[in-house]
C-alpha cells in the first residue's frame, strides 16, 4: 500500500539565489503523514543543481526524487511536467513550488491535506500568499490582485470567469489522480489552449469541481522584476493584452468543446478587447497598435470583432456587477 500522502513538485531553473529558501520551507513542514519531494531542474547554468545535491545529502530523512537535466527541455518545447514529473507522482495529493517561491507556514501541508480529506467534493485547496520582491520584501502595493487576499470561501468557476484566481501556484494542493487522469484524457485539447500553465491548470480543475480557499497566508510568491529568468521579469511592462484575449477565448472554447460547460467569461473578453483598442488610440506605440491589430484579426475583421465584443459587454454587464458586489465582500 502506498504511504505517500503528498507529492511536492519543485520546478527550478537558474534559482541559485532562492532554491534553498524554497527547499527549507518544504523541509520544515510538520505533518502526520509521509510526503515526497520531486525536484526538476531544467539544466540550470548557475549553481542551482549543486545546491540541490548538497541539500538532499544533508536531509537523508526526506524522500527525494531528482530530475537534473543536462539539456534545457523548455527550449526544446518539451512538456517536461508530463514527460518527466507526473509519471513519478505517488501522492494522493500534489502541489508545485517553483524554485523562487517559498512556504512560510510549517503547518501548511497538514492544514491543506486535512481540508482535502474532509471535503471530498473539492478538487483542490488554495490560500492567500504574500507577494515579495527578489529580496523577500513585500510590495507596498500588491501588483497581483488576482490572488486576493480573500476570506475563506468555496471558489467556483464563476470567479475565474471575471479574472480572480483561487491561489498562486505554490498555494494549490490538488487531488492528484483525478487531475492527472483528466489531463491525460484531454491532453491535446489542453495543450492547444494559448494560456500560461497556471491558468490552464486552474481552468481544468474548476471545470471538474470547486476549490476550498483558505484566508491563511502560508506562502510567498516572488515577483522578480530586475533580472533573472522568472515569468514576472520576462513579461514586466509588456503589453500582454493579446495573450489575455486568446487565453480567455481558448479557455471558453475548451470548456464547451471538452466538457459542454458554458464558461461565462464574456465580460473578461470584452474588457480586454476594449482596453487594447483604447490603448492603441491613447498611446499609439508600435507595440500597442500591433496588439490591437492581432486581437481584431482573431475575429477575421473589425466589424465582426466590434459586434461580438459589444454584445459580450452588454449581455454580461448584470453578471459583472453582481460579481463585483460579491468579490468586494470576499476581500480581506
Amino acid at each position: 500500500m502506498n504511504s505517500i500522502k503528498v507529492s511536492v513538485i519543485v520546478i527550478t531553473y537558474n534559482h541559485e539565489k532562492y532554491i534553498l529558501e524554497a527547499l527549507n520551507g518544504i523541509a520544515k513542514q510538520k505533518v502526520f503523514f509521509d510526503y515526497e519531494v520531486i525536484i526538476h531542474d531544467d539544466a540550470s547554468t548557475d549553481d542551482t543543481q549543486a545546491l540541490i545535491k548538497q541539500f538532499v545529502s544533508e536531509h537523508p530523512e526526506m524522500k527525494f526524487k531528482l530530475i537534473l537535466q543536462t539539456e534545457n527541455q523548455y527550449s526544446k518545447k518539451i512538456k517536461f511536467t508530463n514527460k518527466y514529473i507526473y509519471p513519478l507522482v505517488e501522492g494522493e495529493y500534489m502541489i508545485v513550488c517553483e524554485g523562487d517561491d517559498y512556504w512560510i507556514d510549517p503547518d501548511k501541508l497538514q492544514k491543506q491535506a486535512d481540508i482535502m480529506d474532509s471535503h471530498p467534493e473539492c478538487v483542490a485547496t488554495g490560500h492567500n500568499c504574500l507577494v515579495v520582491d527578489e529580496n523577500g520584501k513585500g510590495y507596498e502595493k500588491n501588483p497581483y490582485r488576482i490572488y486576493g487576499p480573500f476570506k475563506t470561501h468555496i471558489f467556483c468557476l464563476d470567479e475565474l470567469a471575471f479574472g480572480s484566481y483561487p491561489g498562486q501556484t505554490a498555494t494549490l494542493l490538488i487531488r492528484a489522480n483525478p487531475y492527472l487522469q483528466t489531463l491525460e484524457k484531454h491532453v491535446d485539447a489542453f495543450h492547444a489552449i494559448r494560456a500560461n500553465g497556471d491558468k490552464k491548470k486552474i481552468t481544468e480543475l474548476l471545470l471538474n469541481g470547486s476549490i476550498y480557499y483558505l484566508e491563511d497566508f502560508m506562502s510567498a510568491y516572488r515577483v522578480v522584476l530586475t533580472g533573472g529568468d522568472s515569468w514576472s521579469n520576462n513579461n514586466y511592462k509588456k503589453n500582454r493584452l493579446y495573450q489575455s484575449y486568446v487565453d480567455a477565448k481558448d479557455c471558453r472554447k475548451y470548456a464547451w468543446e471538452v466538457y459542454k460547460i458554458r464558461f461565462h467569461n464574456e465580460f473578461q473578453i470584452f474588457y480586454v478587447a476594449m482596453k487594447a483598442i483604447l490603448s492603441a488610440i491613447k498611446k499609439p506605440t508600435e507595440e500597442n497598435k500591433n496588439v490591437a491589430q492581432k486581437i481584431i484579426r482573431e475575429e477575421k475583421n473589425i466589424f465582426l470583432f466590434l459586434i461580438k465584443n459589444l454584445w459580450y459587454g452588454f449581455s454580461s454587464m448584470p453578471r459583472y456587477i453582481a460579481h463585483r458586489i460579491q468579490i468586494k465582500k470576499l476581500f480581506l
